[in-house]
């Protein structure tokens, strides 16, 4: 805070009348309502800070809004009346500045009070307690503590020991001071750098008193970890789930390397170095190919390559059939959202306020993607990594359809569009997907081919049989390994599923024999278990049936205890069997 321009000329008139302002404000703060124990303890360091303030203004001769003749001769010097003034000046505007609204309270909570505060009440919301440990209580302890540096600078400017000719401190017209007892304070011991240099004082106070206005606040550790946790609620993120970690464990050594040097790759990720050059043009790259070409794993790598040469965000989100954030496409730019907020603060800072400013317990759709924009444009360059998204049940919906996928493709294209950002989509060839991404002027279409994956396979394939083969001679794992490679059609699943054709006892024709009788493709794999569970006894064959019923008409993915309860369900019978309910421990 820039201090007025005060001249050496101040008389003693001007400094009670600033004395006297500064005493009706400072009365007038208080903590207003009290949330936790720390607010009380503020409550009752403010309240000392007060009465130490009139108990000085009481001792150097402040005596009924102005100072009276036998008043402490140290303020006949024009400096010190000077530097007083200062030092109340800025006591004036910290005590002023900190507003019920910046505290993040509404008016009506506000209370004026002397003394300790009354404990928090049940019916205070949780809302407003949070936005007072994030937002007031931050605030206050800096006012609080700026308060007692330049109190104490005024003991020290002006001692009251001292206050009158004589050196007693006592008052002498045995009137009761207008703003305390009778009774003298001695001002505290303080440690400050520079104590000596009232200039230094007032200088440091401002600084604070801008911070104060910035709401620099200071959060513990805890208080910070509750605040996250919070975020995440409200952003409604879904939870996290182990496919990155497993993907990066499945991959093999020196697999999926191959794109990070494809033309399309290259010239998408180049754009990364041009990222400050914001135009009108998207920067999409769509990664797709047929089913079992181990994309997953591929999109793991890719973010790994990502995370290792880029200095922006880059995050990402799996669609997947085994989570319930199949159902809605959206919960990717949640994802998004909160990932970017773990980890640069500006976002942290932005979706915070936004946070703040809202009363509801979840962030709306609309909510959340006017969020992502605004991330977008203040964060340059950021990467955001989407796989999985054929496996999303709004595959499907008319195009009009809000739950469709073209439209939440649009959304995102939309989003990164006038922006330094870049989206990857790894997934299957859809037609709905096809249609989205395509009609971006700028998109690079990389299409997985086998060639593309003939050595992934290989490098596969020779694991399976290194570890289902041990005793096998090299000759025999080597030439194994090269006939499931070269069956699969360069798909990775389709050497995982027949892995079980590989016995140890054995010989080396009785292994490609086997092999050779592996149909091509993944059809077979279905056929081989429908035929299985069609050879089953009758009542666990209907039980199967009655299993996967409920697994792909179910709106969302099933627990353990829900599908054993639905298996319960007879639809010929309407008596429930409650005896026969799943224990409590099922998960």
């Amino acid at each position: 805070m820039a201090m007025e321009p005060v001249g050496l000329a101040v008389g003693i008139a001007g400094l009670a009348g600033i004395l006297s302002t500064c005493l009706d404000v400072i009365e007038r703060v208080d903590i207003y309502k009290d949330f936790d124990r720390d607010s009380r303890s503020l409550a009752v360091q403010l309240d000392a800070e007060k009465l130490r303030l009139k108990k000085w203004a009481c001792d150097v001769g402040f005596r009924q809004g102005k100072l009276s003749n036998d008043h402490h001769t140290a303020l006949n010097d024009p400096q010190v009346r000077l530097m007083a003034v200062e030092l109340l000046s800025v006591i004036k505007a910290i005590c002023g500045a900190v507003t019920t609204s910046e505290l993040g309270l509404d008016e009506n909570l506000a209370t004026v009070t002397r003394g300790i505060q009354s404990l928090p009440k049940s019916s205070e919301s949780r809302r407003q307690k949070l936005v007072w440990s994030l937002r007031g209580k931050a605030r206050r302890t800096s006012q609080v503590e700026n308060l007692g540096v330049l109190v104490q600078h005024l003991h020290n400017l002006v001692p009251p020991d001292s206050s009158f000719p004589g050196g007693e401190a006592t008052n002498k017209s045995n009137e009761t001071c207008a703003y305390g007892i009778g009774v003298s304070l001695r001002p505290r011991p303080l440690e400050l750098k520079h104590s000596s240099s009232i200039s230094y004082v007032a200088s440091r106070a401002s600084t604070d008193l801008v911070s104060v206005g910035k709401g620099d606040g200071r959060l513990t550790p805890a208080t910070a970890a509750e605040t996250r946790r919070d975020l995440r609620a409200w952003l409604a993120c879904p939870p996290p789930n182990d496919l990155l970690p497993e993907a990066k464990e499945r991959r093999i050594n020196g697999t999926c390397d191959w794109i990070i040097d494809r033309p399309e790759f290259v010239e998408w990720l180049a754009l990364n170095e041009a990222c400050k050059i914001v135009d009108d043009t998207e920067r999409l790259l769509w990664v797709n190919g047929p089913a079992g070409f181990g994309k997953t794993v591929l999109c793991a790598r890719i973010i790994e390559h990502l995370r290792s040469i880029s200095q922006t965000p880059v995050v990402y989100f799996f669609l997947s059939s085994e989570f319930e954030s199949r159902d809605n496409s959206y919960a990717a730019i949640r994802a998004w959202v909160h990932q970017m907020a773990s980890s640069d603060q500006i976002t942290y800072q932005l979706v915070r306020e936004k946070w703040l400013a809202q009363n509801e317990q979840f962030a709306t759709e609309t909510e959340i993607v006017s969020i992502f924009r605004e991330i977008l444009q203040v964060v340059p360059g950021a990467i955001l990594v989407l796989d999985g998204l054929d496996e999303c049940t709004w595959l499907g919906k008319a195009p009009h359809d809000g739950k469709s996928l073209g439209r939440f493709l649009n959304t995102v294209i939309g989003a990164i569009t006038n922006t330094a950002s870049r989206l990857l989509v790894v997934g299957r060839d859809e037609p709905e997907i096809r249609s989205a991404m395509m009609c971006s002027k700028n998109c690079e279409e990389l299409k997985i081919d086998p060639e593309d994956v003939q050595s992934d396979v290989a490098r596969y394939a020779r694991s399976i049989v290194d570890k289902k083969l041990p005793r096998k001679d090299e000759a025999t794992r080597e030439g194994v390994s090269k006939m499931l490679a070269d069956r699969s059609n360069g798909q990775l699943l389709w050497v995982k599923l027949d892995e079980d054709s590989l016995r140890s006892w054995k010989n080396k024709k009785q292994l490609e024999d086997a092999i050779n009788e592996i149909p091509s493709g993944l059809d077979h794999v279905y056929e081989r278990n429908w035929t299985g569970i069609s050879k089953l006894p009758e009542p666990i064959r209907k039980r199967a049936y009655s299993l996967l019923q409920w697994a792909a008409f179910a709106l969302r993915p099933l627990t353990v205890n829900e599908i054993s309860e639905a298996m319960l369900i007879d639809e010929e019978d309407f008596n429930f069997p409650e005896d026969e309910l799943p224990d409590e421990g099922l998960h």
